[in-house]
């Protein structure tokens, strides 16, 4: 029974993980994530599944350790892959900006294309996103009236 247990919590908390590889793949941002706070739940199931195999019962609830491990691990390599992608992001807004001082490009060109690379970026103000199209919408709204 308390095996069985063990499996019910596993299986609950671990639903959370694909769930959260989901938000990160789509967020292509590291900004969000915590490599510190990933690295610790790894080393939890790391320690989980060697007491399971120390203790010497290897059973079911092993397997879940080791598939809740894996989707953890998912997200370490999705942190790296949306850290290069925000310093992919950091050094093509930097050279937009270098380019119009030196001269080389149009200011309205630097700023189209800044806006193009900055268009996956979400701009959170107390949890509502700005200039989003409910915002739009409010602030129509309150000039028309």
């Amino acid at each position: 029974m308390a095996e069985l247990l063990e499996a019910v919590m596993l299986v609950s908390f671990g639903l959370s993980w694909p769930i959260s590889v989901m938000k990160n793949i789509r967020a292509r941002s590291a900004k969000s994530m915590s490599l510190g706070f990933t690295l610790l739940i790894i080393a939890g199931y790391v320690s989980g599944i060697t007491a399971k195999i120390i203790s010497g019962k290897t059973n079911y609830v092993l397997a879940v350790y080791i598939i809740n491990l894996l989707i953890v691990s998912a997200n370490v390599a999705i942190y790296i892959r949306n850290k290069k992608l925000d310093s992919l992001k950091e050094a093509g807004s930097k050279a937009g900006q270098e380019g119009v001082a030196e001269g080389k490009v149009s200011a309205n060109k630097a700023a189209t294309d800044n806006v193009s690379a900055n268009k996956l970026a979400t701009v959170k103000f107390s949890g509502i996103k700005k200039n989003s199209r409910k915002t739009r919408r409010s602030n129509f709204h309150k000039e028309a009236v």
